[in-house]
């Protein structure tokens, strides 16, 4: 179980990730797929080619300059094992992260010193490009004296994409279908309700844009019996989610879950979203019961933080892809 301390450092260092990528929307420095060492001097020819890069330093201001005491007898990057009372699942067994270009050239690889990281299926974890590999080396890169997997949002959306949406692709769209007709910008207060104008002020322009972005507008209701998105407008949505790849889909799946809505989840997914305008989206209810009756100290600020970091990891994961 993460603490209300380590959830409150991960949403910092999440927040701080992704607005170097929003920052940096043109071109940035990637230090030879390197985390830990000293920095060198990149290859402007080289880094040219990559959009979206981590700038060497940014990662090293993200994982920290600290190094705990380590030991190095252990011949295999182990499968996930089963996680302690204390939210770890082992001791840090590696000295240091780095990344490469996979031997077949279709991707990169992370490496636990001279080890390939592998999913918790043991499939290798290679991913698109060099930007993603690194910002995953960045997370096992701050690993200290335990490793953490809820510290490793990246990771975990990865080993997703490759382990998980090949093989149950058809039920997390079917899934993500069903649940559509809860979503909850679909689902209003009455008129009467002081917080119903917020609603429309803040979701109307989703719809608008979900309208435009799959080509039919999804059907919205104040009844207390809910709603059923007519057959067209399901149709309109599951052909935008069958033409997501693997790893948009992977977090289009983490973001609906997260927001509750995948109108939501596809408005981030696809950039129309920021984080903290997806924060606003979100929480719109929540906060306007905070201006109703206050906020709880331990509960409010919790939720949100955890809220925050998943909605910044997947920002950040979809930018890299």
């Amino acid at each position: 179980m993460a603490s209300r301390i380590s959830i409150r450092v991960l949403a910092k260092r999440s927040i701080s990730l992704w607005s170097v990528v929003e920052r940096n929307g043109s071109p940035m420095g990637l230090q030879n797929g390197g985390v830990s060492g000293s920095p060198q001097t990149p290859h402007t020819s080289e880094v040219s080619k990559q959009s979206g890069i981590f700038a060497f330093q940014h990662v090293r201001s993200l994982v920290g300059s600290t190094k705990p005491e380590l030991k190095d007898d252990t011949d295999d990057v182990p499968n996930m094992p089963r996680l302690s009372s204390s939210g770890t699942m082992g001791r840090r067994f590696y000295k240091k992260t780095h990344t490469k270009p996979a031997e077949d050239g279709s991707g990169y690889i992370v490496m636990l010193d001279g080890r390939e990281l592998k999913t918790p299926a043991r499939k290798p974890l290679k991913v698109p490009n060099a930007a993603l590999a690194l910002a995953i080396a960045a997370e096992w890169e701050w690993q200290q004296s335990g490793i953490r997997p809820y510290t490793m949002p990246m990771m975990k959306l990865a080993a997703t994409s490759i382990d998980q949406i090949p093989r149950d692709r058809e039920r997390v769209i079917h899934t993500l279908l069903k649940y559509f007709h809860t979503d909850s910008l679909c689902l209003r207060a009455e008129d009467t309700d002081p917080v119903a104008e917020k609603q429309s002020a803040v979701w109307d322009p989703l719809i608008d844009w979900a309208e435009q972005e799959i080509g039919e507008r999804p059907a919205v209701t104040s009844s207390i019996f809910g709603t059923t998105q007519p057959s067209h407008v399901l149709e309109a949505m599951e052909k935008v989610l069958m033409q997501s790849s693997d790893w948009q889909l992977a977090a289009i799946d983490w973001l609906a879950g997260t927001a509750r809505s995948l109108i939501v989840a596809l408005a981030i997914a696809r950039g129309r979203l920021g984080i903290e305008e997806a924060m606003e989206v979100i929480r719109l209810e929540e906060n306007h019961q905070v201006e109703e009756w206050g906020y709880v100290e331990g509960g409010h600020d919790i939720d949100e933080a955890d809220m925050r970091v998943k909605i910044a990891a997947c920002s950040v994961f979809m930018r890299l892809l």
